[in-house]
């Protein structure tokens, strides 16, 4: 993990223990309907394998990030106390398998989808579940790469990767659950953990990625 990764980690986890929910003197009228829009940050967990890329280094010559950063921004209108829909954008940073010297391969996604929570409201805590369609880009980049004759640091493309760019459009669905803690009226700390869904497979894969994040939200 990276020291990027692990700050981001970090800023959630404190933020959930320290955040005071708002009271329910406050008035808050989390039920109400109107529009909202957020921002979080977190890490990306890849379930996918590197090797679909590249022909991993020997053993001891490899270090592969397994964890990358990731931003998402939503806007959206609560319909009902139980319901809202949204739009949501989530930007995965690389992902990348190393030699000691050299990156063999990188691998970034971008998911657009249209959601819908359900919520299950308690006054100013607010779990859901949140289910959506849409479209990810996934790109990726495979490199020959050769330092010394040993073949400690070489990297090999995969088949068909030819040491090129491999950059696709594939349908997206988000599946996951979360929570909104109102610290205002107006202001909530959100916590998610979600995956997407990929039909036509992704990397060899049906959930390529796992995405945990917190940030902050505005209700208007």
């Amino acid at each position: 993990m990276t020291n990027h990764a692990r700050f981001a980690a970090l800023g959630v986890v404190l933020f959930a223990l320290f955040a005071p929910p708002a009271s329910a003197e406050d008035e808050i009228e989390s039920g109400r309907s109107g529009p909202y829009i957020g921002l979080n940050a977190g890490v990306a967990i890849p379930n996918f394998n590197f090797r679909h890329f590249s022909t991993a280094p020997p053993f001891g010559s490899r270090e592969t990030e397994e964890v990358s950063v990731e931003v998402m921004a939503r806007a959206g209108w609560r319909v009902l106390p139980h319901l809202a829909i949204e739009g949501q954008y989530e930007w995965v940073r690389e992902w990348e398998m190393r030699t000691k010297r050299e990156a063999c391969t990188k691998a970034d996604a971008q998911i657009f989808t249209g959601n819908v929570r359900i919520f299950a409201p308690f006054e100013a805590i607010h779990p859901y579940l949140v289910g959506g369609a849409g479209a990810g880009k996934f790109k990726s980049r495979a490199r020959l790469v050769r330092f010394d004759t040993s073949g400690l640091n070489d990297c090999t493309p995969a088949p068909g990767m030819g040491g090129g760019t491999e950059e696709d459009w594939e349908l997206a669905v988000r599946l996951g659950g979360g929570l909104d803690v109102y610290i205002t009226r107006h202001v909530t700390f959100n916590l998610e953990a979600s995956t997407i869904y990929a039909p036509d497979k992704v990397w060899d894969e049906d959930f390529p990625f796992v995405s945990i994040s917190g940030g902050l939200g505005y209700r208007f």
